[in-house]
């Protein structure tokens, strides 16, 4: 796959996961189908779905396949209930609430660049 068509996939995926989920969280409460309002009210998340995407991916990159979708699989839904809890207080709530949940998958993405790091030799001298 070419360069750009990953990078394109990447974002797209990025912006519409976490809305995406919370439509189909919407729909297992009991909405038989959100209108067209509650989807465009959306908008605004989309972008918060980015911190978790981004972890997920760094973890990916690092050689670490099965633990980022994994990662994503655990971090994903709590991410989504997160968003509805956070979205009461807008889409600043929705993006403070979803980059908190996300920090898990940070540490870990941290972690595996540290241990990579400490097995090349790249790490600082003590």
């Amino acid at each position: 796959m070419p360069m750009i068509a990953r990078i394109a996939s990447f974002l797209l995926f990025g912006l519409l996961w976490l809305p995406a989920g919370i439509v189909v969280s919407a729909i297992l409460r009991g909405f038989i189908l959100p209108d067209p309002m509650m989807i465009f009210s959306l908008v605004p998340a989309a972008p918060s779905g980015f911190p978790l995407a981004l972890a997920c991916f760094g973890i990916w990159r690092v050689g670490r396949w099965p633990a980022a979708a994994v990662t994503f699989a655990v971090l994903a839904p709590v991410t989504v209930l997160a968003s509805l809890a956070g979205g009461l207080l807008g889409p600043l709530g929705i993006a403070g609430f979803a980059t908190v949940v996300s920090a898990p998958a940070w540490i870990f993405f941290g972690y595996l660049l540290h241990r990579r790091r400490r097995r090349s030799g790249g790490g600082a001298s003590g």
